[in-house]
């Protein structure tokens, strides 16, 4: 007990540990363990964790033209004392610069980095200090490979952690890479509870299996970004749910929606963009003029003519991001975790869910340059470009230069000469006129050390392929939705085996060609190769990243729509794939022999590998991946309010028999109802036991009553009512 708190109270301390990647110190025997305690915390607050149950906290104020935090005295009787630009970007959780009630892991939004080495078996004791919130926590990219009751996902692989209990997660950490976790109950993801977990490889890649050697890297920072919003995600849900997903206030405003040159179009506006828990809001979106200049930004310091590693990871609810580095060329060496071969761009994109890896070379004069993070919807209704996009910014601060001076934008110019180039970029191509080539994520090759480590697989003699279409829709009026089946959570978490009962069934002749809203199971045999083509049509032309739990896979082909190539809009859905229903919920290939594999342009050599991958609006993407992992696996829309609507669906891998048993103790939960006989003879059983030492009968337990002679009439006691027995 004295070893915990001691270690709760180190994480509290150092709240705003350094985002520098650095291995874990805490390891015994190849086990690290980790303390994280959940509890509410105030933006825009000085916390004082003396006392760790009862934290101080004051408020930070503008008093006398400078930031100054407020003490109070039960007499209110004030103090002001002013705070320092490091004690704000030290001590203090800013978010937009309001004061706003979320959650935090030890203190800290994000949550403190879990770093360890691959193979390590990771320990993390979570306990839950809320009031009335549930919780649990994914480990995202994780395979969970023998401990899919681990995996962190409500009523799928285990029952949420209640106020005041503790849970100790434990798995093997593996595979290595730029990993994250994150709450998976309601909305505490978007609400705090997130954070990096970086797993480093044992050893390098032989230097024969890369055909680009990495230089040697001077150092690693882990980067999350993420939107924040007015109102907690919670209000955002219901908000969408009540038809004003634009809230922001409550007066019901509504905010024209946006669109990227495909003409998918985005409901949500970014309201402020956070890096590692720091940014500013700009007025009307001008860069040049912050609401609130005070507002630290997170910065990463290096050495000039060094290479760096940055490991960054779309922690958001809806947002895409478009990465850059003003003057400074990325080389992208990793997506999930999984390596690729280096590739060297202006700009890379990542949407929630995502993570990439990119090397910057620091050979530039010595200043502050702006890490950039724009949405990717640069067109307004009418279609003309958007004067401000929606962005944030970090600073890459070389060495000697004051941390605090404002960078000057230095957007490099795409010409047609020298046009600039975007990795992973949600659409086909750009709108004429734009000097921007998209390169798009199959493009991207994995390193031959990726693909030993996990091979393509391959349908061998006597082995079987299980193909899945999946489209991925969203229905006006209806929600989100996959194969018209909107996801309804079990009462009883399936990896605890709890028997039948437990799921609402997608019954056939219930769940027709329209939405319906039930338990959506598909069934993974084991050993078999599997293949999904997800794809997205619809009324609403939506781009979708779509995550995997308990596997990575290999992604074949990304099939485009047809492009109007002035615009780049969409003309319609990809000619590829054969609607069976209205709903699009069965479909197949238009060309036959595409369903033996005869499709083109399939990589089945070194395709990148992923755990989230984005769907084009109106294409898809084909996904493969072997069913060697038993357990019950999450596959939803990483959207945080698509999952809420039920763009989810559960895979059972395996039978019940070939999954691992639950470990002792583990804790389940279930509905509950009260049959009336049992109901009786336990009120009965309990009065004879009181009626054996002399305590009367009591005449309001219902057990008095047992004869009809005896049963009081309502009307007896309330004539207006009717006539039948009170009780029977």
């Amino acid at each position: 007990m004295i070893l915990h708190t001691c270690l709760t109270f180190i994480f509290f301390v150092l709240e705003s540990e350094s985002r520098v990647v650095f291995p874990h110190q805490n390891c015994t025997s190849n086990v690290c363990y980790f303390d994280f305690v959940i509890d509410y915390k105030f933006t825009m607050m000085w916390y004082n964790y003396t006392n760790l149950r009862e934290p101080q906290y004051n408020p930070i104020v503008t008093r006398d033209g400078i930031l100054q935090r407020r003490i109070s005295n039960p007499q209110c009787q004030e103090e002001f004392i002013p705070i320092t630009k490091e004690e704000l970007k030290e001590s203090v959780s800013t978010g937009d610069g309001n004061y706003k009630l979320v959650y935090a892991i030890n203190g800290q939004i994000p949550g403190p980095n879990v770093v360890v080495f691959e193979d390590q078996i990771v320990s993390i004791t979570v306990h839950n200090a809320l009031e009335i919130e549930g919780v649990t926590i994914h480990w995202h990219g994780m395979i969970q490979r023998g401990t899919p009751w681990m995996d962190g996902v409500s009523m799928i692989s285990q029952c949420p952690i209640l106020p005041g209990q503790t849970f100790e997660y434990r798995f093997v950490a593996y595979p290595a890479g730029t990993h994250w976790y994150h709450g998976h109950l309601s909305s505490l993801l978007s609400d705090g509870i997130m954070g990096a977990l970086i797993v480093l490889p044992r050893i390098r890649p032989p230097i024969f299996m890369t055909s680009d050697p990495l230089p040697d890297i001077e150092g690693e920072f882990s980067v999350l970004v993420f939107e924040w919003m007015k109102t907690t995600a919670q209000e955002k849900f219901q908000a969408i749910r009540g038809g004003f997903g634009g809230l922001n206030d409550y007066d019901g405003q509504c905010f024209p929606l946006t669109y990227k040159p495909d003409g998918s179009a985005s409901l949500l506006q970014l309201y402020i963009g956070l890096v590692n828990g720091r940014g500013q809001r700009y007025i009307n979106g001008d860069p040049a003029s912050p609401e609130i200049p005070y507002l630290p930004l997170e910065t990463f310091t290096v050495k000039q003519n060094r290479y760096y590693r940055f490991r960054t990871i779309n922690s958001g609810f809806q947002s895409p991001f478009e990465i850059s580095v003003d003057d400074h060329m990325l080389i992208v060496v990793a997506f999930d975790g999984k390596d690729v071969e280096p590739y060297k761009t202006d700009i890379v994109v990542i949407s929630p869910g995502e993570s990439v890896d990119f090397i910057i070379f620091t050979n530039r004069p010595r200043d502050n340059y702006r890490i950039n993070y724009f949405i990717t919807t640069f067109l307004d209704a009418n279609g003309d470009i958007l004067r401000n996009r929606g962005r944030t910014y970090a600073v890459l601060n070389y060495e000697g230069v004051d941390e605090y001076s404002v960078p000057t934008i230095r957007h490099r110019d795409c010409t047609p000469s020298v046009p600039c180039t975007v990795v992973n970029q949600l659409y086909s191509r750009y709108p004429a006129g734009i000097n921007i080539i998209s390169i798009p994520l199959t493009h991207l090759r994995s390193t031959q050390w990726s693909i030993k480590k996990l091979p393509v697989p391959i349908v061998k003699p006597g082995q079987r392929k299980q193909l899945f279409f999946l489209n991925f829709n969203i229905n006006p009026g209806r929600g989100a939705n996959i194969n018209a089946l909107q996801f309804v959570k079990p009462t009883s978490a399936l990896q605890t085996y709890p028997g039948p009962g437990v799921t609402v069934p997608c019954d056939p002749e219930t769940c027709t060609d329209v939405l319906c809203k039930c338990t959506h199971t598909v069934k993974l045999d084991l050993g078999n190769v599997i293949e999904m083509v997800i794809f997205s049509f619809g009324n609403i032309k939506v781009v979708h990243p779509v995550h995997l739990h308990g596997h990575h896979f290999h992604v074949l082909k990304i099939g485009y729509p047809p492009i109007d190539p002035q615009t780049g809009n969409s003309t319609g859905p990809t000619p590829d794939i054969r609607c069976l229903n209205e709903q699009c919920s069965r479909a197949t290939w238009s060309d036959p022999s595409w369903i033996n594999g005869n499709i083109p342009d399939l990589n089945l050599i070194d395709p990148p590998i992923k755990d989230t991958v984005n769907v084009p609006a109106n294409g898809y993407v084909i996904i493969r991946f072997k069913a060697d992992n038993p357990g019950y696996w999450f596959l939803h829309c990483h959207f945080a309010n698509h999952q809420f609507q039920g763009m989810t669906l559960v895979m059972q891998e395996g039978e019940i028999r070939e999954m691992p048993p639950t470990p002792p103790n583990f804790p389940t939960c279930n509905s509950f109802q009260f049959d009336h006989n049992q109901f009786l003879m336990s009120l009965r059983k309990q009065e004879r036991m009181l009626s054996s030492k002399g305590i009367p009968r009591s005449s309001t337990s219902g057990v008095s009553y047992v004869k009809p002679a005896n049963i009081a009439k309502t009307c007896h006691v309330f004539p207006w009512t009717c006539k039948k027995p009170m009780y029977g």
